[in-house]
């Protein structure tokens, strides 16, 4: 269950209301500045299989695409409206009238895409996303309302290119797509499911897992929080480390701390005796067994586990390194 924690400054919150209620003021879409680009990979000169990611390129449209895009736009801004948006830190999980949104720089892929559209004019993407050798990634609309910019974006394959579903089409004579419903030459089809909304330098995560999965926020995570396992095994403190190995592989949260964790000091720095000391006179809530290792068994326990090498006090502690200040996270039941 998410930690629903009041969240006293939220940011994305207010961009979201700001750019609600400047959505609502517009009354003549096509006066909105709205540009629709896309990013793939290309085959890399020489290899059949080696693909190298290439800049945006603009989707030259319409009036009928833009408005259609606006429409969309201001639906998924309603529909935010009507949940409630927490930065990831305050939550474990996205839930039932919650989306979760994180800052743009843990995204570093999509901040570069962001910046190439908003300073470098892109080249048009017809010719590119004809061949064969073109591998599409993402759609990003591009909106300007009034002095505030939003982008949308939406997770593509190349099986897009084969669902019936909302087409543009390639009209030579006007050099742009437009919305077409007919069969017959290679179309580019669009749906309303955005998977993420850009707001200031924060990322609305409307379609969470792909999002986090295409962008692979969590390898980075996972390595380093592999790398600290590796050292908290080779110490030989923890009764059953196959408990504490099934636990992080099942949490990306875990792994967040634990990466997190071994960055803020060695683990070889950690003296055993210490925690030992401080679980027996009940100061960390764990247990010990005959052979004095420590037990973890629950997942509530391994949060100890977690907040013990995360707490800045009890880390100066069970380390040589001078006390800052108090982390956020508490010390929780272990059973």
């Amino acid at each position: 269950m998410p930690n629903l924690e009041a969240v006293t400054e939220n940011i994305a919150g207010q961009l979201l209301e700001q750019l609600s209620n400047s959505i609502s003021q517009q009354q003549n879409a096509t006066n909105i500045p709205c540009r629709l680009y896309i990013v793939g990979s290309k085959l890399r000169e020489g290899t059949k299989t080696r693909y190298d990611v290439i800049e945006p390129l603009e989707i030259i449209i319409d009036d009928s695409v833009q408005e259609w895009l606006l429409s969309s736009a201001k639906s998924t801004v309603d529909t935010l409206q009507g949940l409630e948006l927490l930065e990831m830190s305050e939550t474990d999980e996205s839930g039932e009238g919650i989306k979760r949104y994180l800052e743009l720089t843990e995204l570093s892929e999509l901040a570069e895409w962001k910046n190439c559209i908003s300073t470098v004019e892109c080249d048009s993407a017809h010719e590119t996303i004809n061949q064969d050798d073109f591998k599409p990634k993402v759609f990003i609309c591009h909106i300007q309302i009034g002095n505030q910019d939003f982008y949308l974006v939406k997770g593509i394959s190349e099986t897009v290119f084969l669902k019936q579903r909302k087409v543009m089409k390639f009209i030579p004579a006007r050099g742009s797509y437009q919305l077409e419903e007919e069969t017959g030459s290679k179309k580019i089809f669009l749906d309303d499911n955005w998977d993420a909304l850009l707001l200031g330098d924060y990322v609305v995560l409307l379609n969470e897992s792909r999002v986090l999965d295409l962008f692979r926020y969590y390898e980075k995570f996972k390595e380093a929080a592999e790398q600290t396992l590796s050292e908290i095994s080779s110490m030989d403190f923890i009764a059953d480390m196959e408990n504490i190995r099934g636990f992080v592989s099942e949490r990306v949260l875990f792994q967040k701390k634990l990466a997190r964790a071994g960055s803020t000091y060695p683990m070889d720095e950690v003296k055993i005796e210490r925690i030992k000391e401080l679980i027996s006179g009940g100061t960390i809530n764990l247990r010990l067994n005959e052979e004095g290792k420590i037990e973890c068994t629950s997942t509530q326990e391994m949060r100890v586990v977690l907040d013990v090498l995360m707490d800045n006090f009890v880390s100066s502690l069970i380390t040589d390194e001078q006390y800052k200040a108090i982390n956020k996270s508490k010390l929780q039941a272990g059973r």
